[in-house]
């Protein structure tokens, strides 16, 4: 028999029933029971459900959260009044970047594990749950060799004799143009990702990033609180028309101060020696301002993320269930109408892809 629950369809089959007890075999989704299981012989099975899940949920879900945050920030922020407001906006700030942190983890580590699985069949599963050096997969794709990269991690054409293996009679023009479309496609994502990258790769050695800043947070490190501790302190270079109330509300009160050990870029060679023989931290204050167009830009970064993640998911999944079918992504201006037309005719024709 078949029940909803919140909207959720779902196969039952009630056995065993003896002793007051029961066996209840319960199948969600029935319906969608057989895409799900052509994938089994290409991806396997752990893998399909993280992807899966990822699809019709997980992603969705981590933006909207983030939204609600943002949301209630917003709303606090334009109708700030007094010291507990300031500090519901501290907190709302550090619990998106929080969040913020791990959906940047997860983005690089499915990333990562999509890419070891095209070229080396690797469970995406067993990758990406092992996978612990985001930044170093957001340094790679910056740096030489980073749009090859992307085609390996989206299942593009790597060359132009590619498309050969994938479409049969390929006329050279024909060839030319679906490369065009290919490289405009890795050129749009590789600059998504770039500015995707930018919270998380430090600029120079002693910068600090929002995924530092998120290291720490989750560990418990922060914030401190200036304006609640009787100690002096030089504020320096203020501009002379600022009013004072502002220079203090601003660097005491409105910000966020994090006490964090030292970046390996700021420690001294003593400091270093410190932190290798003894594992003892030189501790150091990192201030950030809260304010609305720091928050927009963390969305802007997640919005982001939710496209290239969703199409990433979805283009493993229609392989699983074997569809061949190649997509681009064209930022408006860089094909004229004809080219893209004449691209969508050769990626629409099913009967243009090998078996």
């Amino acid at each position: 028999m078949r029940i909803e629950i919140l909207g959720q369809e779902m196969e039952l089959n009630i056995s065993n029933q003896v002793n007051g007890t029961k066996t209840i075999s319960v199948l969600p989704w029935p319906d969608s029971r057989d895409d799900f299981l052509k994938g089994v012989d290409v991806i396997d099975i752990e893998s399909l459900k993280i992807l899966w899940s990822k699809r019709y949920f997980g992603i969705s879900h981590r933006t909207k959260m983030f939204k609600v945050l943002y949301n209630t920030f917003v709303d606090t922020y334009q109708n700030k009044s007094n010291i507990d407001d300031e500090l519901t906006l501290q907190t709302l700030y550090c619990d998106m970047i929080l969040r913020l942190g791990t959906i940047l983890e997860d983005f690089a580590g499915m990333c990562s594990a999509c890419r070891e699985f095209n070229l080396n069949k690797t469970s995406i599963a067993e990758y990406f749950l092992a996978y612990t050096d985001p930044m170093a997969f957001f340094n790679s794709i910056s740096a030489s060799g980073g749009r090859r990269k992307i085609k390996q991690i989206f299942r593009m054409a790597e060359s132009k004799g590619h498309l050969n293996s994938i479409f049969k009679h390929l006329t050279d023009d024909e060839k030319e143009l679906l490369w065009k479309g290919i490289s405009v496609t890795t050129d749009t994502i590789f600059d998504s990702m770039k500015g995707i990258s930018e919270a998380i790769r430090r600029e120079t050695t002693n910068s600090v990033t929002y995924y530092d800043m998120y290291n720490k947070l989750k560990h418990g490190f922060a914030p401190i609180y200036p304006f609640l501790l009787p100690v002096p302190y030089e504020l320096e270079l203020v501009p002379n028309e600022m009013k004072n109330e502002e220079v203090l509300k601003e660097y005491l009160i409105s910000g966020i101060t994090i006490m964090h050990d030292k970046l390996s870029g700021q420690r001294s060679r003593e400091e270093s020696e410190k932190f290798n023989t003894c594992h003892l931290a030189t501790p150091t204050f990192t201030l950030d301002l809260v304010t609305k167009d720091s928050t927009d830009n963390m969305l802007a970064i997640i919005e982001e993320i939710e496209k290239l993640y969703r199409r990433l998911v979805d283009t493993y999944l229609l392989y699983a269930q074997g569809n061949k079918r190649i997509s681009m992504l064209v930022r408006e201006g860089e094909l004229s109408e004809e080219e893209g037309n004449k691209i969508l005719s050769i990626i629409d024709d099913e009967l243009r892809y090998y078996e």
